[in-house]
């Protein structure tokens, strides 16, 4: 039996571009800019620009408060990305922030000159803090003096590097998405609260629900915090089984008595 396969050709829509149907004014300099790219701009980068542009000139202003999930439907792009691309425009100072407005840098012969962002180093070596989050100790130390009194001393307190290690079910690029909405909320993490929200995180994976839609829900629709109940196991997690054998229970300090019958 002979099958035959039906070919369905669909037709690109046609989209002529006529000033009658709007126009953005930009300066000449800024064009020629472009052209010669003396920042090194990758393709990404010229949509989130553009991307802006739409925003701001568009509409007679130098800079506005835009959500990166409106730069995400204008050039769709994920949220992560976007935001790991402005960090990139800001620092290469072809766009500039101010609070929480963002706006195209008009000083166009700034555009290409990185700026340096100062470098938070653990004391004794040259190590940057991983994921932002740090957490601060203070050490006490007691002296004994020649009449025996002791008295305690605080040193300043120091940063200690501390690291958090994901669960296989969280994504680094998904996890810093929501650490970077959470800054930009004026919502940063303490060392404590993230450790606690991964093991949350590692549970809702085990019981298959997909911890990058709860993130991506929450951070579209400007919430402070993740709701996992909104959403359905998906099956596509599966539940690690506990490994009692390596996990360390300590000796037991009871001692066994001899049984004796009368």
């Amino acid at each position: 039996m002979n099958q035959t396969a039906e070919v369905i050709k669909f037709e690109r829509p046609v989209v002529k571009a006529d000033i009658e149907n709007g126009y953005d004014r930009l300066a000449h300099d800024i064009t020629d800019a472009f052209t010669k790219n003396p920042a090194k701009l990758s393709g990404c980068e010229f949509q989130i620009i553009f991307a802006i542009i739409g925003k701001t000139y568009r509409w007679q202003k130098k800079s506005d408060w835009i959500a990166n999930s409106q730069l995400c439907e204008k050039t769709g792009m994920l949220k992560g990305h976007v935001s790991k691309v402005i960090k990139s425009l800001i620092a290469k100072n072809v766009i500039v922030k101010k609070g929480k407005e963002i706006g195209l840098n008009a000083i166009v012969s700034e555009w290409g000159v990185v700026q340096k962002s100062p470098k938070v180093t653990q004391s004794g070596n040259n190590k940057k803090l991983p994921n932002r989050i740090t957490e601060v100790t203070q050490l006490e130390t007691k002296v004994t003096q020649s009449d025996n009194n002791s008295y305690p001393i605080t040193p300043p307190q120091k940063k200690k590097e501390t690291n958090l290690s994901l669960p296989t079910c969280l994504n680094l690029e998904t996890w810093e998405s929501w650490i970077d909405y959470r800054d930009e909320i004026k919502k940063p993490y303490k060392l404590t609260s993230a450790k606690t929200l991964l093991k949350e995180i590692s549970k809702w994976g085990q019981s298959g629900i997909s911890p990058e839609q709860v993130i991506n829900h929450s951070i579209m629709n400007g919430y402070q915090g993740l709701f996992p109940d909104k959403f359905k196991p998906t099956g596509n997690f599966k539940v690690q089984p506990e490994n009692f054998q390596a996990k360390d229970y300590g000796q037991s300090t009871f001692a066994p008595q001899e049984l004796t019958h009368d």
